[in-house]
C-alpha cells in the first residue's frame, strides 16, 4: 500500500478488548480497513496507544513517521516477546513440576525477576544421591527482538541450570565442556599444579579429569552425552558444594519425561 487510507465503517469489525484492538476473525490484536477497492489491510496493534499512533501517521512529518514506526515495532515486538515467553514459561513449568515427584523432599518455587524471564525450584531433602537440588530455568530476550536477535546469534538459548548437593563425595571430580571452547581453555589456565586430562566425548565435548579415574564413571558419562551432550554446555562433578553443576539448552530434549533426564544424571553421579 502506497498511501494511507484513513479507516472508513469497517472498522467496526475490530473492536476493543482490554484495551487492545481484536479482530473478531483472527482473535489477534489488529487493526482493520478497506480501501476503496475493497481491499483490507491491517497492522498488529498491540495497545490502544499504538493504534492511535497508527491513526495520526498521516498527519506526520517523514522523520516523526520513521520515529513512530520505531516505536509501534518495539512496542508489538514487546508484546509478541513477553506472550511466548510466558507461554514458554508455563510449559517450562508444568515439565518441571511433572518430575519433581521423583525428586521427594519439600519443592519450594520462586520467579525469576518475572514470568517472562524464567523460574527457579528448590527442593530440600531430596531423594538420594541428592541432599539438595536447585532447577532453573533462563528464557531468552524474546521482548525486545534486537537483543534477541544479538543472543541468537551468539548460540545462546532457553538454559536449565542444575545444582546439586549430594549426601556423599563423589567418587571422582571431572569438568564436561566444549573441547575447542574458550571454556576448556580457562579451565587449563587455572589448573595450577595439577592439570586437566582431556578425552574426547560425544557431541564435541570433553572430558577433563585429575589423577586416576575410575573407567566405570567415564562410561557413565559418555552414555549421557550420548543422549543429552548436543544440548549439555557445561557438567561438573566436584567436592566442593555444590558438588553438582549442568548446564543445558533447552532445545527439544524437554519434550521427553523430566524423570528419564534425572536418571541420567543420577547414574552420572553414581546414584
Amino acid at each position: 500500500m502506497n498511501e494511507w487510507v484513513e479507516p472508513d465503517d469497517s472498522f467496526i469489525r475490530a473492536e476493543f478488548v482490554d484495551g487492545c484492538a481484536l479482530d473478531r476473525n483472527m482473535q489477534s490484536p489488529c487493526i482493520l480497513w478497506t480501501t476503496p477497492g475493497e481491499r483490507s489491510y491491517g497492522i498488529i496493534a498491540s495497545t490502544r496507544s499504538t493504534v492511535e499512533a497508527l491513526l495520526i501517521l498521516p498527519n506526520a512529518g517523514t522523520t516523526e513517521k520513521i520515529l513512530w514506526i520505531v516505536v509501534i515495532l518495539l512496542v508489538v515486538g514487546y508484546a509478541t516477546g513477553a506472550w511466548l515467553n510466558r507461554r514458554r514459561s508455563k510449559a517450562l513449568g508444568t515439565w518441571l513440576q511433572a518430575g519433581l515427584g521423583s525428586l521427594g523432599g519439600r519443592p519450594t518455587w520462586r520467579w525469576i525477576r518475572s514470568m517472562t524471564s524464567g523460574a527457579e525450584v528448590t527442593i530440600a531433602d531430596a531423594a538420594r544421591p541428592f541432599s539438595k537440588i536447585q532447577m532453573a530455568y533462563f528464557l531468552l530476550t524474546r521482548e525486545f527482538s534486537p537483543l534477541w536477535g544479538i543472543e541468537r546469534l551468539r548460540g545462546k538459548r532457553d538454559t536449565l541450570s542444575v545444582r546439586a548437593e549430594l549426601r556423599g563425595q563423589p567418587s571422582c571430580e571431572f569438568e564436561v565442556v566444549p573441547l575447542r571452547g574458550r571454556l576448556r581453555r580457562t579451565l587449563d589456565r587455572g589448573a595450577g599444579d595439577q592439570p586437566w586430562q582431556w578425552r574426547e566425548m560425544p557431541a564435541g565435548l570433553g572430558l577433563a579429569t585429575r589423577g586416576q579415574t575410575n573407567g566405570k564413571d567415564a562410561r557413565a558419562v559418555a552414555k549421557f552425552l550420548e543422549r543429552y551432550g548436543a544440548s549439555v554446555e557445561r557438567l561438573s562433578l566436584r567436592v566442593r558444594q555444590p558438588n553438582l553443576i549442568l548446564f543445558v539448552r533447552l532445545t527439544g530434549f524437554e519434550q521427553a519425561p523430566l524423570t528419564e533426564f534425572l536418571q541420567a544424571v543420577r547414574n552420572v553421579v553414581g546414584g
